[in-house]
Order: structure tokens, then C-alpha cells, then sequence
């Protein structure tokens, strides 16, 4: 593979790892022109939600409503996609352990006769509850909790 004619480098870094002077000179002089890629914007992430979570598709509108009313609480820069995904993960896992909890089958199995690892069919609705329980989880908040 050979680069373009006029290609002389390219790099990515965080803005965090820039400050004070971080890199000498002599890279920095190589890094010209520097292109900033800002945050992608709300419709932008809901659409990467949406596609990264189609089982949920279906209530996905009042779970992106809720989201984008918690994370202005944090005090925090917008958010990245990875920020979504991690809370909607979060939220999906803690949904299905509230069904687990839920059924007998679950909470009775013992060594003898253990737990049916086939899967129910059933699918786990995530609620604006675990949003709120995802933020505190992964951002240490606990002013997230309903107004």
C-alpha cells in the first residue's frame, strides 16, 4: 500500500493529552493543519443508540427523551456515542436481571435441579428507572435519581 502523493502524516489524540506541552515541538510541527472533530450531535447519537439496540427499537423514543434529560445533570461535555452505549448496555443488563429476579425458575434452582439455560422468549423492556440506575452506576451521581 503506498500513501497519496502529498500525504506527510496523520494522527489522533485526545485534547486531554495535548495540554502543557505534552508532545515537543518537533512532532507538534508535523501535526499541521490540525483538524478538531467536535461531538457528534443528538440526532446523531440517537440514530447509533437506535441501530445498536434494535431489540428495544420499539420504546427506544421515551428512553432517549429520559437520556437526554440526565446527562445535562452531570455537568459534563455532550456526549459521545461510547457514553450512550455504555449507559444503554447498562440499562439492558439491569432490565434483564430485574426479569431474572422476577422468576421463580430462577430464584428455586438448586445444584440438583439447576436454572434452564434455553432462553424464555421473553423480551425485557427497559424502563426510565434503569436509565437513572445506569447513570448513578457509571457516573458516580446521585443527583440523576427522578425529579
Amino acid at each position: 500500500m503506498e500513501a497519496n502523493q502529498g500525504f506527510r502524516f496523520v494522527a489522533a489524540t485526545n485534547t486531554a493529552d495535548l495540554e502543557g506541552n505534552a508532545l515537543p515541538e518537533f512532532i507538534r510541527s508535523r501535526m499541521r493543519p490540525v483538524i478538531n472533530v467536535g461531538y457528534p450531535s443528538q440526532e446523531e447519537i440517537c440514530d447509533i443508540v437506535s441501530k445498536r439496540f434494535p431489540t428495544v427499537s420499539d420504546h427506544l423514543r421515551p428512553l432517549l427523551e429520559r437520556f437526554w434529560e440526565l446527562w445535562p445533570k452531570l455537568d459534563r461535555k455532550a456526549p459521545t456515542p461510547r457514553d450512550a452505549i455504555y449507559v444503554f448496555n447498562l440499562a439492558l443488563s439491569l432490565a434483564a436481571f430485574g426479569d431474572l429476579n422476577k422468576d421463580d425458575r430462577y430464584s428455586k434452582s438448586t445444584p440438583e435441579k439447576p436454572f434452564p439455560l434455553k432462553p424464555t422468549g421473553r423480551l425485557m423492556a427497559i424502563a426510565p428507572e434503569h436509565l437513572e440506575i445506569a447513570f448513578q452506576e457509571l457516573f458516580h451521581e446521585g443527583s440523576c435519581s427522578k425529579s
